[in-house]
């Protein structure tokens, strides 16, 4: 894969297209596994080159414990 390829800027279907996956896995990806990306007022992007690093690093081992967000807590309600 050329340079001028792995500085694509794609959006969800184009990189689902790219990988061979479908757009709900890769919006999955996103919310649940913090794929990398990045937004544009409310359209969201993916650089094709920080993709593939990210699926390396999740086939070498699954990436860090830095990866790991914690969206919220619950609370009791009386």
């Amino acid at each position: 894969m050329t340079t001028d390829k792995q500085n694509t800027v794609l959006n969800e279907k184009e990189l689902a297209e790219m990988l061979g996956m479908s757009s709900w896995t890769i919006r999955r990806a996103r919310l649940e596994e913090n794929m990398p990306h990045f937004t544009i007022g409310k359209r969201i992007f993916y650089r094709l080159e920080t993709i593939l690093q990210w699926i390396a690093a999740k086939e070498s081992g699954g990436g860090t414990a830095e990866e790991t967000v914690v969206v919220g807590k619950l609370r009791v309600i009386k």
